[in-house]
Protein backbone atom coordinates (compact mmCIF):
# COMPACT_ATOMS: atom_id res chain seq x y z
CA UNK A 1 0.00 0.00 0.00
CA UNK A 2 2.61 2.53 1.23
CA UNK A 3 4.57 1.48 -2.19
CA UNK A 4 1.71 2.16 -4.40
CA UNK A 5 1.35 5.89 -2.85
CA UNK A 6 5.13 6.56 -2.73
CA UNK A 7 5.18 5.79 -6.39
CA UNK A 8 2.05 7.30 -7.39
CA UNK A 9 3.04 10.74 -5.93
CA UNK A 10 6.31 12.68 -5.34
CA UNK A 11 7.07 13.35 -1.84
CA UNK A 12 4.15 14.94 0.06
CA UNK A 13 4.56 17.05 3.15
CA UNK A 14 4.08 15.13 5.98
CA UNK A 15 1.23 16.48 7.41
CA UNK A 16 -0.51 14.35 4.52
CA UNK A 17 1.13 11.40 5.26
CA UNK A 18 0.09 11.64 8.90
CA UNK A 19 -3.74 12.31 7.79
CA UNK A 20 -3.62 9.01 5.12
CA UNK A 21 -1.82 7.04 8.16
CA UNK A 22 -4.76 8.38 10.51
CA UNK A 23 -7.49 7.16 7.78
CA UNK A 24 -5.80 4.01 7.06
CA UNK A 25 -5.83 3.48 11.31
CA UNK A 26 -9.58 4.60 11.54
CA UNK A 27 -10.30 2.14 8.47
CA UNK A 28 -8.58 -0.94 10.09
CA UNK A 29 -10.55 -0.04 13.33
CA UNK A 30 -13.60 0.41 12.16
CA UNK A 31 -13.29 -3.20 10.26
CA UNK A 32 -11.72 -5.06 13.28
CA UNK A 33 -15.20 -4.03 15.17
CA UNK A 34 -17.37 -5.33 12.57
CA UNK A 35 -15.32 -8.58 12.71
CA UNK A 36 -15.70 -8.18 16.65
CA UNK A 37 -19.46 -7.11 16.94
CA UNK A 38 -20.38 -10.24 14.16
CA UNK A 39 -18.34 -12.52 16.26
CA UNK A 40 -20.01 -11.52 19.45
CA UNK A 41 -23.61 -11.97 18.01
CA UNK A 42 -22.66 -14.96 16.18
CA UNK A 43 -21.20 -16.64 19.72
CA UNK A 44 -24.14 -15.48 21.46
CA UNK A 45 -26.79 -16.62 19.27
Amino acid sequence: MWDIIDIIMPRVPSIFSIFTFCLEVMIILVGVGFMLSYLVNKFIR
